[in-house]
C-alpha cells in the first residue's frame, strides 16, 4: 500500500476480509470526506476511536465523524423537519451504560437468547483475560448503524415497539426487563457527509458496510455486515480451484426437444391446474413471470437452445411476487446466488435467469403441498433439465422422494445430503402402490442439494455456510459441464434417462478429483455446522436454565425431560402409526405389496436397517416377519448393535440421560437394556419424567401470587358476587381448592348474547330454588343480567358445573351452597358421570350391522335423528343411570325452545361430538390400513360413523 494510505484503513479493511464481504469501494474515499476539515493527527485520533469505540463518548464520536444529532420525532410533526429525505442517510444510534449495568443486561440477553458471539466479544472487552476487570462505574457505549431513506428518529421510534426478533430488537426488549420505564434511550446521530443520492444504492451498501466496520462489527448491534443485498468475496485458494477445473462447457446450451411454445403451454397448464392464486387476474404478471423463468435462458434468443441446470427453491419472495421479476434479479436470496455463478461463469446476471428456475410455493398460497409437487413434477418433465440445483430442505426432500411427498429425506439426514449428487425420478404419475412388478417412467434427473440462499441474510451470515453454499455451486457448474460433455458423446444414452445421469456422475466424480471438491464442501460443511450445533446447543441449554427456574426443578435434567417427552412422543408415535404393522401371511402378495412399497417410499427409519442397501434381502426380511407386527420396532432393533443409538432419533446423549433418569419410572432395568430398542417405551419413560415434573411444577406455581390471580382478579373461596372475566362467551376466573388456586384451562360456558367483558358470578339464595344456577350479574348495578326476554337471567346451571369443571368450580359451588344454608339436587351429589358408555349403546345399536349415518337437525324428520335415536338408547336404561348422568341427558336431548336453548344445544351437540369421534376412532386402533371413520360436516348436519366394534375399555 503507498505511504499516504493511512493504517487506520487497513484495520478496517482487515475487518471487512473477515467479514469476506465482496466490496466496490475503498476505504480510502471515506477517508477523504471524514478527513476533510479536521484539525491535527486525525489520523491517529481515528485509529484510536476504531479500536476502542465502545469507550469513546458520544461527544468524542460525533467530533471525530463529523455527526449531528438527529431532529427530534416531534419536529416532525410539528413541520420543523422533513419526514422524508432527498438522499439515502446514515445514522448511528448510541445506547449509554456503566460496566456494572451492561454486565447485568448481557447475562440477561446471553439467558435468554444465546447470542454467544456478541456476548462473548464484548466479554472480551470488559473482563479481557489475564488483565483486571474494568471498574464498574465506568461508562461504556453499545451502538447500532443504519441507514435510510426518511427520518432516523422516526425509524429509532418505530423500533421501540419492539417488534421482530432481530439482536437490536432482542437487546432493547432486555433493557426493558432489566431497568423497566427507566431502559436507557439511544441517542441517535446523522452522518451528514455520507449523504448518497437515492439512485446509488450500490454506493449506500458500500457506505453502510464501511461504518459497520469502522465501528468494529463485532461489538455492534448490527448482525448483517452491511448493505441491502448480502455479498460473498470467495476465497482466493477456491477461486483458484475453479480456475483450475477450466469449465469451458458450463455456460453451453444444449438442444430442447419440442416447440417452445408447447413447453409454455405445458408449464403454464401446470401453474393452473394445481397451484391456488394463479387464476386471480391481478397474479396474470406473476404468472407470466413464472412459466418465462421456468422456460430459462436462450442461447441468442434461440428457443430451442437451453441450459440444462434448473434451480428449485422452496417458496417465491414477496419481493418477487410484488415486482413480478426473476430470482436473481430483485430479491436477497437471488442476489447471492447471482454473485456465486459470477464468480464461477464469470457472468453478471441481473434481468435473466441463466437456469431455469421453479419454486415449490410458486405463490404465497402455500396449500396443499402435494399439488404443488404435481405441477412441479409436470414442469421439470416439460423443461426438460439434466441437473436440479436445490435451495433449502423441502425441495431437496421432494426430490429425495422421487416427487412422492416429502418424507423420505429426514431432518437429520438432511446435513449429509447436502452438496451430494444423486439420482432422482420425476415420474410423480407414478402410483407407488402399484404391482410390484411395474416401475416409473425413465425420466430421472442428477440433484445436487443446497442450502436455502436466504439463509445468509438471517443471522450474522456465517462465512463457513457461504462458503460452503458456494463450492456446492461450483459443483452445480461441474454437473452442467459434464452434462454437455455426455451429449457430445456419439451414441450417448436418451434425455433424461437414468443411464445418462450415471455417465454425467461418472464425469463429474473423475473430473472433482483433481480438486478433492468433496473434501472442501465437506469442511466448509463441518465447520458451518460446528459453528450452528454450538449455537444451537447454546439456545437449547438457555431454555432448559429458563425452564428449571420456571418450575424450580431440583435439577436441568428434570426441565430437559420436560422439553423433550412431547417431541420425542409425538416423533415415534406418528412414525409408529405411518409404517404400521405386517399385514398378509408371510410370503404372501399382500406382503410382497407391503414390502414394494415401503421400500418405494424410502423413509429414513427403514433405511437406518443394516440390510437396507442389500434390497432383494430387505425385502426377503419383511416377507419373512410374522403378521400384525410392527414394522418401525423392528427395524429399530435391527438398526444398530451399538446400545446407546436403537433408532435413528435418538442421540447417545439423549438415551444416556434415558437410562439415568427414567428407567425406574416405567419399571425398567439400568442394567437389563434391551426395553431401550422399544421406541413406545422411549416416549413413556420422558413423557413419565415429564408428567412428574409438571405436577411439581403446578404444586410450586400455585402457591406464587401470580398464580392466584387471572386477569387481574383474586381467586375466589365462594361464588358470592365473584369477579369473572367473559370472552368468547366463556367465563374464566380462579377459584381455591382445598388453598391451592385452581382454574379450568377452557373456562365455563356462558349462554351467547353476553358481550365480551368482566362481570360479577354470584349465587342468588332467593333465585336458586328456581334455577340452580350461578347467575351473571352487572359490576356496576348488582342485577341480573338478563336473557333476550327480557324476564329470563343468564346463568350457568348446576349440571353444566358438576359437566364441565367438576373439580374446581363445581367444589367452590357446593361450598358456597352449603355456606349460605341451601341444598343440592340430589342429583348433583352422584359422582361425576360417565357418558361413553351410553354413547358406545347408541353406537352399538345403531351400526352393528353396517355404517351408519345420523342427522342431527331437530327440523329434519324425514331422516334418522341424532337426538330421537339418542332418547330412544336412553328409555331403557333410565334405572341404571346415576341421577347426575340422568339429569344430564335429559338436558340434552331436551327439545330447545328459545333462541338461546338452540345455542346451547349447538354446543352440546359439538362436545358429544368430540366423545363420539373418540369411541368411534378408538376401534380402528392399530389397523394397518388406515381410513376415516369419522366425519362431521356443518353443512349437510350429519354424522356418519363406521360399523361398530367391540372397543377395549379405556
Amino acid at each position: 500500500m503507498s505511504s499516504f494510505y493511512p493504517p487506520v484503513l487497513d484495520v478496517i479493511d482487515h475487518r471487512v476480509e473477515a467479514s469476506q464481504v465482496k466490496v466496490q469501494f475503498s476505504a480510502y474515499f471515506f477517508w477523504l470526506k471524514l478527513s476533510k476539515g479536521q484539525d491535527g493527527d486525525y489520523g491517529g485520533k481515528l485509529m484510536n476511536f476504531v479500536e476502542n469505540q465502545v469507550f469513546h463518548s458520544d461527544k468524542e464520536m460525533a467530533k471525530l465523524l463529523s455527526l449531528i444529532k438527529a431532529a427530534s420525532v416531534a419536529s416532525f410533526f410539528k413541520g420543523k423537519a422533513p419526514m422524508i429525505s432527498r438522499a439515502i442517510s446514515f445514522y448511528i444510534r448510541s445506547f449509554p451504560f456503566s460496566v456494572e449495568q451492561l454486565r447485568v443486561v448481557l447475562a440477561l440477553y446471553e439467558a435468554e437468547y444465546a447470542d454467544q458471539a456478541f456476548v462473548q466479544a464484548w466479554r472480551a472487552r470488559l473482563d479481557p483475560d489475564g488483565e483486571q476487570p474494568l471498574p464498574g462505574e465506568l461508562p461504556v457505549w453499545v451502538r447500532y448503524v443504519g441507514c435510510t431513506t426518511r427520518s432516523a428518529s422516526v425509524r429509532a421510534e418505530e423500533d421501540s415497539n419492539l417488534l421482530g426478533s432481530n439482536r437490536l430488537t432482542n437487546f432493547m426488549k432486555i433493557l426493558k426487563v432489566a431497568f423497566g420505564s427507566q431502559a436507557p434511550k439511544p441517542v441517535v446521530f446523522d452522518i451528514p457527509l455520507l449523504d448518497v443520492p437515492l439512485s446509488e444504492t450500490m454506493k449506500a451498501d458500500n457506505t453502510e458496510q464501511f461504518l459497520i466496520h469502522l465501528l468494529d462489527r463485532d461489538l455492534l448491534l448490527n448482525v448483517q455486515p452491511g448493505g441491502s443485498f448480502r455479498s460473498y468475496q470467495p476465497l482466493a485458494s477456491d477461486l483458484l480451484c475453479v480456475y483450475k477445473l477450466k469449465l469451458d462447457l458450463n455456460t453451453s446450451y444444449m438442444p430442447r426437444s419440442g416447440d417452445i411454445d408447447t413447453i409454455k403451454a405445458k408449464i403454464k397448464a401446470a401453474f393452473l391446474q394445481h397451484v391456488p392464486g394463479f387464476e386471480d387476474e391481478n397474479k396474470q404478471d406473476v404468472l407470466e413471470m413464472s412459466v418465462n423463468q421456468a422456460v430459462g435462458d436462450y442461447e441468442n434468443g434461440d428457443p430451442t437452445s437451453y441450459q440444462p441446470v434448473m434451480m428449485i427453491g422452496s417458496d417465491i419472495t414477496k419481493e418477487i411476487m410484488a415486482s413480478a421479476s426473476f430470482f436473481l434479479g430483485n430479491c436477497r436470496a437471488g442476489r447471492i446466488v447471482n454473485d456465486y455463478l459470477s464468480d464461477i461463469n464469470l457472468e453478471t446476471y441481473e434481468t435473466a435467469s441463466p437456469y431455469p428456475m421453479v419454486d415449490v410455493y410458486p405463490t404465497l398460497n402455500h396449500s396443499d403441498v402435494d399439488e404443488h409437487i404435481n405441477a412441479l413434477a409436470k414442469i421439470v418433465e416439460a423443461a426438460q433439465p439434466m441437473v436440479l440445483a436445490t435451495m433449502g430442505f423441502l425441495p431437496a426432500a421432494i426430490c429425495h422422494s422421487d416427487f412422492h411427498g416429502v418424507r423420505s429425506l429426514g431432518q437429520k439426514e438432511y446435513r449429509g445430503a447436502l452438496g451430494r449428487p444423486r439420482i432422482t425420478n420425476i415420474d410423480a404419475a407414478f402410483d407407488i402402490y402399484s404391482p410390484p412388478e411395474d416401475s416409473p417412467r425413465d425420466l430421472y434427473c442428477i440433484v445436487v442439494p443446497n442450502v436455502d440462499a436466504g439463509l445468509a441474510n438471517y443471522g450474522a451470515g456465517s462465512p463457513s455456510l457461504m462458503r460452503a453454499m458456494f463450492l456446492i455451486w461450483v459443483r452445480v457448474a461441474i454437473a452442467h459441464h459434464c452434462t454437455m460433455e455426455a451429449l457430445r458423446a456419439k451414441g450417448h444414452p436418451p434425455m433424461q434417462s437414468k443411464a445418462l445421469c450415471v455417465d454425467i456422475l461418472t464425469r463429474l466424480n473423475k473430473m472433482e478429483a483433481n480438486i478433492n471438491l468433496g473434501i472442501m464442501i465437506d469442511g466448509a460443511l463441518d465447520e458451518f455446522y460446528l459453528e450452528y450445533k454450538t449455537s444451537c446447543t447454546d439456545q437449547y441449554f438457555a431454555k432448559v436454565k429458563r425452564a428449571a427456574a420456571k418450575i424450580q426443578a431440583s435439577s436441568e435434567t428434570e426441565a430437559q425431560a420436560q422439553i423433550r417427552s412431547d417431541y420425542f412422543s409425538q416423533l415415534l408415535g406418528t412414525q409408529i402409526d405411518d409404517i404400521g404393522k405386517t399385514v398378509g401371511a408371510p410370503n404372501s402378495p399382500e406382503r410382497l405389496l407391503q414390502a414394494t412399497v415401503l421400500r418405494r417410499r424410502n423413509l429414513p427409519i427403514l433405511r437406518s436397517n443394516p440390510l437396507y442397501d442389500d434390497e432383494q434381502g430387505w425385502i426377503k426380511w419383511i416377507m419373512a416377519m410374522a403378521e400384525d407386527k410392527a414394522i418401525f420396532q423392528a427395524s429399530a432393533r435391527a438398526a444398530k448393535d451399538n446400545l446407546y443409538e436403537p433408532t435413528s432419533v435418538l442421540s447417545s446423549s439423549d438415551m444416556a440421560f434415558l437410562i439415568e433418569n427414567c428407567a425406574h419410572l416405567i419399571g425398567e432395568s439400568k442394567t437389563d437394556l434391551s426395553w431401550v430398542h422399544d421406541p413406545e417405551k422411549v416416549a413413556s419413560g420422558y413423557a413419565a419424567k415429564a408428567q412428574i415434573m409438571r405436577d411439581a411444577w403446578k404444586i410450586k406455581k400455585r402457591a406464587s401470587p401470580n398464580y392466584t390471580t387471572f386477569k387481574g382478579i383474586d381467586a375466589k373461596d365462594l361464588f358470592i358476587m365473584t369477579p369473572i372475566h367473559v370472552s368468547s362467551n366463556k367465563a374464566n376466573m380462579r377459584v381455591m381448592v382445598d388453598g391451592v388456586a385452581e382454574r379450568e384451562e377452557r373456562g365455563v360456558y356462558i349462554p351467547d348474547g353476553l358481550p365480551d367483558g368482566d362481570y360479577l358470578l354470584d349465587l342468588d339464595a332467593e333465585l336458586y330454588d328456581q334455577y340452580h344456577a350461578l347467575i351473571v350479574k352487572d359490576k356496576n348495578t348488582f342485577k341480573p343480567v338478563l336473557q333476550k326476554d327480557g324476564v329470563t337471567p343468564i346463568h350457568v346451571t348446576d349440571t353444566k358445573l358438576h359437566q364441565e369443571a367438576h373439580q374446581t368450580y363445581f367444589v367452590a359451588f357446593k361450598a358456597t351452597v352449603a355456606a349460605l344454608n341451601l341444598q343440592l339436587r340430589p342429583a348433583m351429589l352422584e359422582d361425576f358421570w360417565n357418558q361413553d358408555k351410553v354413547l358406545r349403546l347408541l353406537w352399538q345399536n345403531n351400526a352393528s350391522d353396517a355404517d351408519f349415518t345420523f342427522h342431527t337437525s331437530r327440523l329434519s324428520p324425514a331422516h334418522v335423528n341424532f337426538f330421537e335415536r339418542l332418547r330412544v338408547t336412553i328409555e331403557p336404561i333410565r334405572d341404571q343411570l346415576q341421577p347426575s348422568e340422568l339429569a344430564h341427558w335429559e338436558q340434552l336431548i331436551k327439545p330447545p325452545t328459545t333462541e338461546e336453548e338452540t345455542e346451547t344445544s349447538t354446543r352440546n351437540l359439538s362436545r358429544i361430538s368430540k366423545l363420539f369421534k373418540k369411541i368411534t376412532k378408538h376401534a380402528q386402533a392399530g389397523s394397518w390400513s388406515t381410513k376415516r371413520c369419522y366425519e362431521y360436516s356443518d353443512s349437510s348436519k350429519y354424522w356418519h360413523v363406521p360399523k361398530y366394534e367391540d372397543p377395549p375399555s379405556f
